[in-house]
C-alpha cells in the first residue's frame, strides 16, 4: 500500500463517524481509533454537534469543566487540551464578550484538538466576567477561559 494511500484512508476515517478502524494486509497492519470526547460534565453529551464552519470541522459539544469549590465555580475551564478559538470563523463575531449575559448550554468558544473542533459550552447561567484566554491560543486541560459572574434576578 502506498503512503498516499494510507494518508487518503485516514483522511476519509477522520471525517467518517466510525470510532475505530483496522486493516491488515501482508505488508502492513494498520489500526485507528478516534478518542472518546472529554466531557466534564455527562450531560453535555446530550448537545447536539454542529459543523462550526472551521477549517476542517467536526463539532463535538463539551461542556467547561466545574471542580465544585467557590472559586472554580467562577471560571469555565478548557474541557480538553488544543487551541481555543473565541470566534466560528476568523472573520465572524467572538461567541461571546466580556459583560455579556449567558445561558447554560450556550456555546462559549472552540477547542481545536487533533483536527476537530470541539465546541465548549457554558455549564451554568451567569455573566461573562473576563475572558482569560486570547483567541488562537494553546490550552491546557482544566485551564481556565473565562470567570462569570452570578446573573442578577
Amino acid at each position: 500500500m502506498e503512503l498516499k494511500e494510507i494518508y487518503d484512508l485516514w483522511d476519509r476515517f477522520d471525517k467518517s463517524e466510525v470510532a475505530e478502524f483496522e486493516l491488515e494486509t501482508e505488508e502492513l497492519h494498520l489500526k485507528l481509533k478516534k478518542p472518546e470526547p472529554v466531557l466534564a460534565n455527562p450531560c453535555a453529551a446530550n448537545v447536539a454537534s454542529a459543523n462550526t464552519g472551521m477549517p476542517a470541522a467536526q463539532a463535538a459539544p463539551v461542556s467547561g469543566g466545574e471542580t465544585g469549590t467557590d472559586e472554580d465555580a467562577a471560571s469555565i475551564k478548557a474541557p480538553l487540551v488544543g487551541v481555543f478559538y473565541s470566534a466560528p470563523s476568523p472573520d465572524a463575531d467572538p461567541f461571546v464578550k466580556e459583560g455579556q449575559q449567558i445561558h447554560k448550554g450556550d456555546v462559549i468558544g472552540i477547542i481545536e484538538a487533533m483536527k476537530l473542533m470541539n465546541e465548549v459550552v457554558a455549564d451554568r447561567d451567569g455573566v461573562v466576567e473576563k475572558i482569560v484566554v486570547e483567541n488562537g491560543t494553546p490550552v491546557e486541560y482544566d485551564q481556565p477561559l473565562m470567570t462569570i459572574a452570578d446573573a442578577k434576578a
